[in-house]
């Protein structure tokens, strides 16, 4: 029951970060921001060998930081 109870309230915990980052996300995305985003930190991102795009991952990351 103790297993079960941690269950959920781990469960709730990611889903309170993941729930409003995913709309967040999906919000920048369908308007377009993502790509201006991605742009702007493309040079920063390319030292590291990543593309612009996984540079709102990296700063989703730090920000959450489960």
């Amino acid at each position: 029951m103790k297993l079960l109870k941690d269950s959920i309230n781990i469960s709730y915990k990611l889903l309170k970060i993941m729930l409003p980052v995913s709309i967040l996300v999906k919000i920048l995305s369908h308007f377009g921001i993502i790509e201006t985003i991605s742009r702007g930190i493309s040079p920063v991102m390319g030292i590291m060998g990543l593309s612009g795009e996984m540079g709102i991952v990296w700063a989703t990351a730090m920000t959450t930081n489960i």
